[in-house]
C-alpha cells in the first residue's frame, strides 16, 4: 500500500490486514513473531531477528536493530541507530534512540526516552518520564522514574529521588546545591543570570 502522508500511516498501523506500506519512498513490513503473530512495521533499512517480538502497534525503523530474546510492545518506538537486544523489554510509549543501546534484563517504559550514546543494562529499569541520554550508562538493578519534568529557557530538566537531569548533565541534589555557574558547563548557551533562576527553579521543584 502506498501512503501519501506520515498522517495516513498513522491511521492504519494498527490494521493487521495491511502488511506493507511506502511512505515517501520508505518501505515498511509487518514482523513475523516467534509464535508466528503478526508483529509491527518494520522499515527494511532497519532488522528485526526472527527470536525477538515486537508486537503489532510497534515501530521500528531507520538503521535500528533488535535482535536475541528482545520485546517491544505497546506503543514503543525504536529507531535511529538504536539497538535493543538480550533479554531487554521497550514497551508503554517509550522511545529508544539515536546510538541508544538497552540490554541484558534492562527495561524502558511508560514515556521513558533513551538516546544519545546512553546505555542502559543489566537489571535496570528506566520509566516514568526519565530521560537517558549523552554517554550516560545505567547498569545493574538501578531504576530511574523521574518525578518530575520543568522546563525553564528551553532547557528540559528531569528530576528523580536522587539526581537531576539537564543539558546532558547527571548530578546528586547535593551537588546541585553546590554547583556554580563557572563549573555548570552552560556557558555557552546560558548567561549567568539565566542560571541562576534555573538553578533556582530546579532547587525548588526539589524541595531541599
Amino acid at each position: 500500500m502506498k501512503l501519501n502522508s506520515w498522517a495516513e500511516f498513522d491511521k492504519i498501523r494498527l490494521n493487521m490486514k495491511i502488511k506493507k506500506v511506502t511512505i515517501e519512498n520508505r518501505i515498511f513490513v509487518r514482523h513475523i513473531n516467534p509464535d508466528k503473530s503478526i508483529g509491527g512495521f518494520v522499515e527494511v533499512t532497519a532488522k528485526v531477528e526472527k527470536t525477538s517480538y515486537i508486537e503489532f502497534s510497534t515501530q521500528v525503523y531507520g538503521d535500528a536493530r533488535v535482535y536475541g530474546n528482545a520485546r517491544v510492545y505497546g506503543n514503543a518506538w525504536v529507531f535511529g541507530n538504536a539497538q535493543v537486544y538480550g533479554n531487554a523489554r521497550v514497551y508503554g510509549n517509550a522511545w529508544v534512540f539515536g546510538n541508544a543501546r538497552v540490554y541484558g534484563n534492562a527495561q524502558v517504559s511508560r514515556n521513558a526516552r533513551v538516546y544519545g550514546n546512553a546505555w542502559v543494562s543489566g537489571d535496570a529499569w528506566v520509566s516514568g518520564n526519565a530521560r537517558v541520554s549523552g554517554n550516560a550508562w545505567v547498569s545493574g538493578d538501578k531504576i530511574i522514574s523521574i518525578l518530575k519534568t520543568i522546563q525553564v529557557f528551553q532547557h528540559c530538566v528531569s528530576i528523580t529521588d536522587n539526581f537531576v537531569f539537564y543539558c546532558c548533565n547527571k548530578l546528586t541534589h547535593q551537588e546541585v546545591r553546590k554547583l556554580t555557574y563557572e563549573k555548570s558547563g552552560t556557558k555557552a548557551y546560558m548567561t549567568e543570570k539565566q542560571f541562576k533562576i534555573l538553578k533556582e527553579i530546579v532547587l525548588k521543584a526539589i524541595k531541599f
